[in-house]
């Protein structure tokens, strides 16, 4: 017997919640593992207020002399903005409608939840890291574009790629155009990836037209390569005001104005913000070395006053740190068991947290009572009282819209720190 429409629309209302949650927290191990805390958001607007005292606020006072100038405390009050997150979960009617038996459609439904779940962690995580795109190589000149050699016909293009850590197979990506005299806007979609580090080129896309909405068009037919100098993005993510905060923008020692930060609806006052709204950083320049990460600690320590609670990496740079331990070191405040295993690696007797999500360039040291997560509403159907989902009316499916409203919120910066420029490590 079938799942019908309703019994569809039971499951996603019922479930949708719990079972995209837990695959949004398994695809961003960062916010999945606790590291940074949720903090539950009403209302439309956050604020945060920042509270930093001053030398001339506090003194020794002898007798008879005159009580110092200024005053205990100066607040100033930033606000942040909830940003969406948004994606669509699609259950094929046909499908549905020839399931064996009931436990088949209910197994669709969940197997197209848990893709729904994964498809916004692994959104969520780039867009808590604004993991952007590196450019294509401008070493190698023009990405050639090879037209034709696939049914119907698909346009090709290889490319070397420096830093590979913000793209992801299937992704549409924007922001390029062919070096036409009158350029055409591409998008491309990447189809494979190669991590290997000696391999040129490394990345493999289909090429299309962008529509003028920024829609993914036509098959490209031109005859021309692809200009190396555009900035690629994540399709339709070009904006910064519509982007959550970037905690990597948080741990910038940039006073003003980083990347997200202090766009429209992100902290748009950071600039007159107080020193302890800052961040640390340490440029490293080349290999990682242990001397630049505890350079760093004692930066973070210094100046926010306290220890940091985690160091946040990506698989890449987590090998680099290992190789510069000797045994004795590798395992000091982890675990003890022979399979060596990378999950239990510390610094400094804390927890590493790998999350792929993290460019390959940078190290994070993270204080968690110093930036939370703020959560208007968690990943769930748009529900509107009656049924969770819909019949589309475009496609032979049935279309659920899911999305969550997040941003990050943050009342003190000094506990935050990056390293920054690494490329690789050494024994």
């Amino acid at each position: 017997m079938a799942i019908t429409f309703s019994e569809i629309a039971e499951l996603v209302a019922r479930f949708g919640n719990s079972v995209v949650t837990e695959q949004a927290d398994l695809a961003a191990p960062f916010i999945g593992k606790g590291t940074i805390k949720k903090e539950k958001h009403s209302g439309t607007v956050g604020i945060v207020n920042v509270k930093a005292g001053g030398l001339s606020s506090t003194g020794f006072v002898g007798d008879g002399n005159a009580i110092p100038a200024g005053q205990n405390n100066s607040i100033t009050q930033l606000s942040y903005h909830p940003k969406a997150l948004f994606t669509r979960l699609s259950v094929p009617r046909i499908a549905a409608l020839t399931a064996v038996s009931k436990q088949d459609g209910v197994n669709l439904v969940k197997e197209q939840m848990e893709t729904a779940g994964a498809d916004l962690g692994r959104t969520l995580g780039r867009a808590v890291f604004q993991v952007g795109l590196s450019q294509l190589d401008a070493g190698v000149g023009t990405s050639t574009i090879t037209t034709g050699g696939g049914p119907p016909t698909t346009a090709t293009a290889p490319a070397t790629i420096a830093d590979l850590s913000g793209y992801r197979l299937g992704m549409p990506i924007s922001g390029l155009t062919d070096d036409n005299a009158t350029p055409q806007a591409l998008v491309l979609v990447v189809t494979s990836i190669d991590y290997d580090p000696t391999a040129t080129p490394n990345v493999t896309f289909n090429v299309h037209d962008e529509n003028a909405d920024g829609t993914i068009g036509p098959i490209y037919t031109g005859s021309d390569d692809i200009l190396n100098s555009g900035n690629p993005t994540i399709q339709n993510n070009n904006d910064a005001n519509a982007s959550l905060t970037s905690l990597l923008d948080l741990a910038d020692e940039a006073t003003g104005a980083v990347g997200t930060l202090g766009t429209v609806g992100n902290y748009e006052s950071i600039a007159s913000a107080p020193s302890d709204f800052v961040g640390n950083g340490v440029a490293s320049g080349g290999a990682l070395t242990v001397q630049d990460m505890d350079e760093l600690s004692k930066k973070v320590k210094r100046r926010s006053g306290r220890g940091w609670t985690h160091s946040v990496m990506n698989s890449t740079n987590l090998h680099n740190y290992m190789s510069l331990l000797v045994s004795e070191r590798r395992f000091v405040g982890g675990s003890q068991s022979a399979d060596a295993s990378v999950s239990s690696a510390t610094y400094e007797g804390k927890p590493v947290i790998v999350d792929e999500n993290m460019t390959d360039g940078t190290i994070l040291l993270f204080t968690d009572t110093d930036c939370k997560l703020a959560e208007w509403r968690g990943f769930q159907p748009d529900y509107d009282g009656k049924k969770a989902a819909m019949v589309s009316d475009s496609s032979f499916i049935y279309d659920t819209q899911m999305f969550g409203l997040y941003n990050l919120r943050c009342t003190k910066r000094s506990g935050l720190g990056k390293l920054t420029g690494i490329t690789g490590g050494s024994w």
